[in-house]
């Protein structure tokens, strides 16, 4: 009968925190199967209707639910916050008998966060009724987003528990930052406006390189890759251009002689990694547009200790690169093709810096795992 009381609900283990198996205990088809079996038991029962009467209450996420009118949003004069005053006065003198017996019941912080839960949720149903709104739903009065909040606090200062003002401080500036990247705000543009920049000294140590970079290549399986980026690159043309992307991938203009089709059949040899993940909606582009953004990264890897040894941003001094040295040397583009090169150049350094920070990352973990396993070797020893 009482199904949901399963091995794992009664033995937790490390899941002692699970809302799922902490419902299996006040499942309406155990609170049944106690009555049955434990007639005598009638306080245990009623205890177990009654935290699932509450959770029945305070879940309601709709309003009306298909089962249990219990679980309709609560509406004038439904008596409901009332049933969480009395709920909370209970559990004040439930404390208060603990005191006597120890052992036997919740812990005093358990039980003031629960009464003091229950009243506040029914004030605010109270507040938010009397104001004019025809139904509350109880399940929308959570603290997720401010533990969403608390949580980011700790996992940018360490994992630990207790943060200090000034690595809140910190972690605020941060989230700033990712809410703007999150807006799609282009931070290479807001660089670039803020205040000029003295461009020639850098342009200079690129020409340094002009031959290097004429000459540079990828490797056979570096392309396999680029592959796939460069179908990513076509999809996000499509998708800014609302799926009518301008005729760079469709026909070539008369002034774009050196184009054909982006989405044309590629004639390669480096299929092999892009047929292995596709599952039939990935785009395959020509092989001149595959061997002009081969290019852009190849040629990024031959300047990068350049850009990152400068004083403007890396990011915005790799733009600036490819502006000179990127897609547009090497395919012909007419004026309304152009204003697309620099959304691929931005896709270019993002995909490349990204990359390489996780690459650099993942060192970083192999190297403290191999210095925390000699440690480990040493203390043994």
């Amino acid at each position: 009968m009482a199904h949901s009381l399963t091995y794992q609900v009664l033995h937790p283990g490390n899941n002692k925190q699970s809302v799922s198996l902490a419902l299996g205990i006040f499942d309406e088809k155990t609170t049944a199967a106690m009555a049955r079996y434990f007639p005598n038991r009638k306080g245990a029962t009623e205890f177990l209707r009654l935290i699932h009467k509450w959770w029945v209450i305070n879940n309601s996420n709709q309003r009306y639910h298909p089962n249990n009118i219990l679980g309709n949003a609560a509406i004038m004069g439904d008596l409901k916050p009332q049933f969480l005053r009395d709920l909370a006065a209970w559990i004040d003198k439930w404390r208060l008998q603990c005191v006597k017996w120890k052992g036997c019941g919740l812990t005093p912080q358990t039980s003031k966060a629960f009464a003091q839960s229950c009243r506040s949720v029914a004030d605010l149903t109270d507040d938010l009724l009397n104001d004019g709104y025809d139904y509350v739903l109880l399940r929308r009065n959570n603290q997720d987003p401010v533990e969403l909040r608390f949580s980011k606090y700790r996992q940018m200062s360490g994992g630990r528990f207790l943060v200090s003002l000034r690595e809140v401080k910190t972690s605020e500036r941060i989230i700033s930052l990712l809410t703007l990247l999150e807006e799609g705000i282009d931070p290479i543009n807001q660089i670039l406006q803020a205040e000029p920049i003295d461009w020639s000294p850098l342009i200079v140590k690129f020409n340094e390189y002009r031959d290097t970079i004429a000459s540079a290549e990828l490797s056979k399986e570096s392309m396999e890759v680029v592959q796939y980026i460069a179908g990513f690159i076509i999809r996000k043309l499509e998708h800014k251009k609302g799926g009518k992307l301008i005729r760079i991938v469709q026909i070539s203009r008369k002034d774009c002689t050196n184009i054909q089709s982006v989405i044309d059949k590629n004639t390669s040899d480096c299929s092999g990694y892009f047929e292995a993940i596709n599952r039939g909606g990935l785009k395959k582009p020509s092989t001149e547009f595959l061997e002009s953004i081969a290019s852009c990264f190849a040629r990024l890897e031959v300047i990068d200790s350049v850009i990152k040894d400068c004083a403007v941003p890396v990011r915005a001094a790799a733009m600036r690169f490819l502006d000179i040295y990127g897609i547009l040397t090497m395919l012909s583009l007419c004026s309304k093709h152009k204003q697309l090169s620099r959304l691929i150049h931005r896709t270019i350094i993002n995909v490349y810096f990204n990359n390489a920070q996780r690459h650099f990352t993942s060192i970083r973990r192999e190297q403290s795992v191999a210095r925390f396993k000699q440690r480990q070797r040493q203390k043994n020893v």
